[in-house]
């Protein structure tokens, strides 16, 4: 088990120390109100680019090989990540390194070199062409999911953003988004494994105390203009069509949210349950299909993906809307109700022992909202009744929520027949 403990410098940073005796590794993790959806169209793939400029060195570590270096003889790992609302940087650690491993990630925190950029925009470049068709087009389906969701807000923004945007970053909009996003109020350092709190206040204070206190960066509130379903369709010279079907869904403060894990996990939650077993097993028309739900502070998605040969499209979708359909008109199996639960249940003890999700759960968290500790948020899904999630499916599976991608090759008929299918024709 875990024990939580938390602390505010006099800058505004928040520091969470989650104490876990029995753990042999530390992480270390730094999180930041950064993303795409603090970006403009002009500044899309920013915060990106930033993320991969820290590694370019630091006033102690002049380059990327010297601060990997220094990282990796104490024992530790240097990982970063950019998400649409946050970006976390990461260090993980033997125990005893815990002093020296603060120090570097404070270090990197407070002092980036930001450079070689020209060397590191090749880098990022190659990221984004891995999204392009040979035209230039970007043909990710999830880029292009996200875009179909939000076409006028920046959660519809792609995490890389453009190539055109990537080329025209100078290095003073690299060192204004440090300047606006890097400080106290905006940031959270969350430490977890075998660690004395009272240690981690100290060095937290020692390595984070100097950064400027400045604000919080708000959210722009999404507003869902969304009257009736969508469907889009881009055309890619592939083996396979790709298929993404989102809902919009709510928000992960909506006190529904408890029921919507249920939900998620009543239609795909390993191979017995009913996405594989009527679309793989039963069917035969993929190799792979998953649901995932997509939280934000104040909207989520609700996805299903597969790939499946062209002319399959159709009948896989077909699928997908009939299940979520009868979720939305069924009272649930009892049985596989529980199922759910405790599987549920076992997922979030095994984060116990992932310390990159607990400190995830904790960490990220902290920036928007006070988490919930898992055990009493493992007590409310349980608590959950089978005409809540009913009636969750219902507000969610409507078809003014529905959005429809394809990317590959469909013929005209097997294009109308999944536009037929998403008008509910």
């Amino acid at each position: 088990m875990y024990t939580r403990h938390r602390h505010t410098l006099p800058n505004g940073l928040r520091v969470v120390t989650l104490q876990q005796p029995a753990l042999h590794r530390v992480s270390a993790a730094v999180y930041c109100r950064a993303g795409s959806r603090y970006e403009t169209s002009e500044t899309n793939g920013l915060s990106h680019f930033v993320e991969h400029m820290i590694f370019r060195g630091t006033e102690g570590h002049p380059n990327t090989t010297a601060l990997h270096y220094a990282i990796e003889s104490i024992g530790g790992g240097f990982h970063a990540a950019t998400y649409a609302d946050y970006t976390y940087y990461e260090v993980l650690l033997p125990p005893e390194s815990l002093d020296p491993g603060l120090a570097l990630l404070g270090e990197i925190i407070r002092s980036p070199k930001f450079e070689r950029m020209e060397l590191e925009k090749e880098i990022v470049r190659e990221e984004i062409l891995g999204d392009l068709d040979d035209t230039g087009r970007d043909v990710n389906p999830e880029n292009l999911s996200r875009q179909q969701l939000w076409p006028d807000h920046p959660l519809g923004f792609p995490i890389a953003g453009p190539i055109e945007n990537l080329e025209r970053f100078t290095i003073g909009d690299v060192r204004g988004f440090f300047a606006r996003h890097f400080v106290g109020n905006n940031m959270v350092l969350c430490v977890t494994g075998p660690v004395d709190p009272q240690e981690v206040r100290r060095l937290a204070a020692r390595e984070l105390s100097a950064l400027p206190s400045g604000t919080a960066l708000e959210t722009e509130i999404v507003e869902s203009r969304q009257a009736r379903p969508q469907y889009a369709h881009v055309g890619n010279e592939s083996s396979q069509t790709d298929l993404r079907v989102a809902w919009r869904a709510i928000a992960e403060t909506d006190p529904r949210n408890s029921a919507l894990q249920l939900l998620l996990r009543l239609l795909d939650d390993g191979m017995a349950t009913p996405l594989h077993r009527h679309v793989v097993d039963e069917r035969g028309l993929v190799y792979e299909i998953g649901a995932s739900i997509d939280p934000y502070i104040d909207t989520g998605v609700f996805d299903v993906a597969a790939a499946a040969a062209h002319d399959k499209v159709p009948e896989v979708l077909d699928l997908v809307l009939s299940m979520c359909g009868k979720l939305a008109t069924n009272r649930c199996d009892r049985g596989e109700l529980d199922k759910a639960k405790r599987r549920y249940r076992w997922e979030l003890e095994g984060m116990l022992d992932d310390l990159t999700g607990l400190s995830g759960w904790f960490g990220a968290g902290e920036l928007f909202e006070d988490p919930q500790e898992l055990p009493a948020w493992g007590d409310r899904v349980s608590a959950v009744k089978p005409d809540e999630i009913r009636e969750l499916a219902r507000a969610i599976f409507r078809p003014e929520n529905l959005n429809v991608l394809t990317v590959g090759v469909l013929g005209r008929r097997d294009r109308k027949r999944v536009r037929d299918l998403v008008r509910g024709d």
